[in-house]
């Protein structure tokens, strides 16, 4: 019957996706109706239009369940319409799927920032933080910090090599 039937169904689908494939394939989507559909997200996402980007992701990450940057579209749009507990989901599912990546860490705490889950620390120190000599690359002699700034608040911004919106910025 009916039951049977779903039970059957159900464990197809299970053993197809256990085996690497996903629901895409299943439908025989293209990678060009795959790489159209989220480019139609992109579209949205960019025009401000994140309730209906997000709804295009989802349908992504459901299709194709290891696209990394699904996910990453899919919880920057939950990101942009304030659902941060959604979003750190989806950056976490991000970081699983591609752990060397560090945009999903950078944004989760981002997200977890916004729920104040987190906070900055070390503020109420800064009056007293040590002297920092500045090194010039041009060669010229080195300055210090806290003097080139005239006693006004100080944001040092460090960054890596290694990490690609570190390089962009």
């Amino acid at each position: 019957g009916t039951a049977e039937r779903v039970q059957q169904d159900t464990e197809a689908l299970l053993r197809l996706i256990t085996n690497g494939g996903t629901l895409a394939g299943l439908f025989k989507l293209s990678d060009d109706e795959l790489e159209a559909l989220y480019a139609f997200g992109l579209s949205h996402y960019n025009q401000g239009r994140y309730a209906e980007a997000m709804k295009i992701f989802s349908r992504l990450v459901t299709l194709h369940h290891g696209q990394t940057r699904y996910y990453n579209a899919l919880a920057a749009s939950h990101q942009m319409l304030g659902q941060h507990e959604r979003a750190v989901h989806y950056w976490g599912v991000s970081q699983l799927l591609d752990p060397k990546d560090p945009v999903p860490t950078f944004h989760t705490g981002q997200s977890l920032l916004a729920l104040g889950l987190v906070a900055w620390r070390g503020l109420e120190n800064a009056a007293r933080m040590p002297s920092v000599q500045l090194v010039h690359l041009d060669g010229a002699a080195p300055g210090n910090l806290a003097q080139a700034a005239g006693g006004k608040p100080v944001v040092v911004n460090l960054w890596a090599t290694w990490c690609a919106p570190c390089r962009a910025e």
